[in-house]
């Protein structure tokens, strides 16, 4: 009893912590049964799929009407999906649509490549549907498929027996993307600290909530850094890691480019691209087919990475690129000879919006983020809405 008494501030400081980890577990447990989900729900084929609500139709896609009402589908990932587009209607479908006078239904998702566009396609074709776009991303529809179909026992059947290649994928969140995003250097405690806090954030919504609700207050007490100061930061690592990143500072199409972190997913001497590329293109081949036997015309719509459209760019008005840059763009310029040839054998309707994009650059307009993100923003998809409404009017693809 005594010990008790004479230690009876370190009990109640016991009681104190239980107490507050006891509290912290219920509202994390409160938040994930009452708060809206944000994780998307399972899909046997697809892997996974948008939730209804927030701008997300019944079937987990970003539509303001039913599939039933439309003739013509964008099929695709995230550039499709649309990841910076404010609202539905900035989406480059539905931007399209209001081009051409007709309704355009969105089917795409984050993460989605050649497989997914498959499984999409198939389901499709029973509403008997006039057009089928497949939006091909240049930045990872290879890496997609292969991980698809070599990590994912449901898609075995496309495999190679052999290919004897190690068959891992790196993950996308490396430490390249990492540095890209905070301005950080390799190694640093900077960025060790941000890996941990991203892991927080990613198991915890009560971390989450109160880091954004706390933003602006870290940001007044200088807690946090503002937008403006991580933007500068990242300008400076760029600056001084010129292998890896290439800061553009041209007014009114500033941006951040990553040759390096692009690279091995358009390269296709690497042995795993070359073999996706190979799946793919028995996809695309198979897609094509059941289309023209369904009575539905089929285009693949390409949709090239940001650091392409930036290096077309310096190309035209005669700028030089650093050696890292210029390797880049050969391979990926190669990856684009190879799909337009495709195509061309097989007889598939195929685009590129690269060049309308580029356009945009020397006319100093946004299409990008000032960011390393890939995505573009609104004016981007208008600008490769307006790019396929041309290729479509001029191949009479549209009634």
């Amino acid at each position: 009893m005594n010990w008790i008494k004479n230690h009876s501030w370190l009990i109640n400081l016991g009681l104190i912590i239980i107490s507050i980890i006891f509290s912290l577990l219920f509202v994390e447990f409160f938040l994930r049964i009452t708060g809206q989900r944000e994780q998307p729900r399972p899909d046997p084929l697809l892997g996974q799929i948008g939730l209804p609500g927030n701008g997300r139709d019944q079937a987990g896609f970003r539509n303001d009407f039913s599939s039933t009402s439309a003739t013509i589908f964008a099929i695709g990932d995230s550039q499709t999906d649309g990841n910076n587009a404010p609202t539905n209607k900035d989406t480059w479908p539905h931007q399209l649509e209001k081009i051409i006078d007709q309704p355009v239904y969105q089917m795409a998702f984050s993460g989605y490549g050649p497989v997914q566009y498959k499984v999409l396609l198939d389901r499709v074709l029973p509403l008997k549907p006039e057009m089928i776009m497949v939006g091909f991303y240049f930045g990872n529809d290879l890496n997609d498929v292969f991980r698809a179909v070599y990590q994912d026992n449901t898609w075995s059947s496309l495999r190679n027996r052999n290919f004897k290649v190690a068959t891992t994928v790196e993950n996308r969140e490396s430490d390249i993307r990492l540095m890209l995003q905070s301005g950080y250097e390799e190694d640093s405690w900077g960025l060790k600290i941000l890996r941990f806090r991203r892991w927080c954030r990613a198991k915890s919504r009560l971390y989450s909530l109160l880091g954004d609700g706390t933003r602006a207050l870290r940001e007044k007490i200088n807690l946090a850094s503002t937008k403006e100061e991580e933007d500068q930061k990242i300008v400076g690592w760029a600056q001084n890691n010129p292998l890896k990143a290439l800061a553009v500072q041209e007014a009114g199409i500033e941006t951040i480019l990553s040759p390096l972190y692009r690279y091995d997913t358009i390269d296709l001497g690497d042995p795993k691209n070359k073999e996706a590329w190979r799946i793919t293109k028995n996809l695309f081949s198979l897609m094509e087919r059941e289309a023209r036997e369904a009575g539905c015309r089929f285009s693949i719509i390409i949709i090239p990475t940001k650091e392409l459209i930036y290096g077309q760019y310096f190309r035209n008005k005669g700028e030089a690129v650093s050696s890292s840059m210029k390797n880049y763009l050969e391979k990926e310029e190669e990856l684009l000879s190879e799909v337009m040839n495709f195509c061309q054998k097989e007889k598939i309707n195929c685009f590129s919006v690269a060049e309308e994009m580029s356009f945009s650059l020397e006319k100093r307009q946004a299409i990008y983020p000032t960011s390393m993100d890939g995505h573009p923003i609104a004016r981007g998809y208008l600008v490769i809405a307006q790019s396929v409404a041309g290729f479509l009017r001029a191949n009479n693809l549209l009634d």
